[in-house]
C-alpha cells in the first residue's frame, strides 16, 4: 500500500485542523507488515511533551466540522474505495476491540498495543465485505471518534464485561457518540467481550445498564464474545450483513 508517500501526511493534517501547531514536534508511527497487509496504524504517541496539562485539555476538539468530515472521507475512498459495508469500531480502552478486529482478519489471536489512533481492515466475511475502523479508546482520542461517522453503515460497541466501576463511562460515551439527528438511524452492535474472565458483567446486565430496551426507532443487537478465542464475534459480522443486505 502506498498511498500516500508522506506518512506524517495522513494523521498529522487532521491534528493541525483542530489542535494547532504543538511545541513539539509530534513522532507518527505506521504499521504497514508484510503479515497485516492492511493496516494501517497511525497516531500519536508523544503529545506529553507540552507542558501544561490545562494548555493540552484546551486543544481538544470541540465540534466537529465540515472540513473534518471530507477530509476522512477522502482517506477512506483512496484507500478502499465504497464497496464495503463501513463499521466504526469503538468502545472504552482495554475493551478488547483490536484484538476482536484482528481476530477476524487473520483468524488467530494476535498481540496487540494500546490505539493511539485507528486501525483499518477489510474484512472478508460471507457475501459481502465489510471496511472496519477501528478506533483507540483512551480518554484524549475520544473526541475524535464523531470526525468518523459520516457515512458509516453500522457501529460496533466493544465493552469490557469485567469493567464494573466504569460501564457508566462507557454508556455515557456510547450516548454522546450516536446522540444527533444524523446518526439515530445508524444500526449499534454491542459486543460483551471478554466474557471468559470471573466476575462479568452479563450481556442482561449490559443491556440493563445501557438501557437499550429504550432504543425503540434504533436497531440493535448484543452479543456476548471472548476475543482470545473467537467465541461469538462473527454473529455480529452476520447481524451487521443480514441487516445491510436487508435495507439496501
Amino acid at each position: 500500500m502506498n498511498y500516500y508517500s508522506s506518512h506524517d501526511y495522513l494523521w498529522s493534517e487532521l491534528f493541525h485542523m483542530h489542535f494547532g501547531q504543538p511545541t513539539e514536534q509530534m513522532e507518527l508511527q505506521i504499521d504497514n507488515s508484510s503479515r497485516i497487509n492492511s493496516r494501517w496504524k497511525i497516531g500519536y504517541l508523544y503529545w506529553d511533551k507540552l507542558n501544561n496539562r490545562e494548555e493540552r485539555e484546551k486543544k481538544m476538539p470541540i465540534n466537529v466540522t465540515q472540513k473534518s468530515r471530507t477530509f476522512l472521507q477522502k482517506i477512506r475512498s483512496k484507500m478502499y474505495g465504497n464497496n464495503a459495508i463501513k463499521v466504526l469500531m469503538v468502545g472504552l480502552d482495554n475493551s478488547g476491540r483490536t484484538q476482536v478486529l484482528y481476530r477476524w482478519k487473520l483468524g488467530e489471536n494476535v498481540n496487540t498495543i494500546p490505539t493511539v489512533g485507528f486501525n483499518v481492515e477489510i474484512i472478508e466475511y460471507g457475501n459481502k465485505d465489510l471496511e472496519i475502523w477501528d478506533c483507540g479508546g483512551g480518554a484524549k482520542i475520544r473526541p475524535l471518534w464523531r470526525f468518523n461517522l459520516s457515512g458509516m453503515q453500522a457501529i460496533i460497541w466493544v465493552v469490557n464485561s469485567s469493567d464494573r466501576e466504569r460501564i457508566e463511562t462507557s454508556k455515557f460515551e456510547l450516548n454522546a457518540l450516536i446522540s444527533g439527528e444524523k446518526q439515530r438511524l445508524i444500526p449499534v452492535v454491542v459486543l460483551c467481550n471478554k466474557q471468559d474472565l470471573p466476575n462479568v458483567m452479563t450481556p442482561a446486565e449490559i443491556v440493563d445498564h445501557f438501557d437499550l430496551l429504550l432504543w425503540r426507532k434504533r436497531k440493535w443487537f448484543v452479543q456476548p464474545t471472548v476475543a482470545l478465542t473467537g467465541e461469538g464475534i462473527y454473529k455480529a459480522l452476520d447481524w451487521i450483513q443480514k441487516n445491510y443486505l436487508r435495507n439496501n
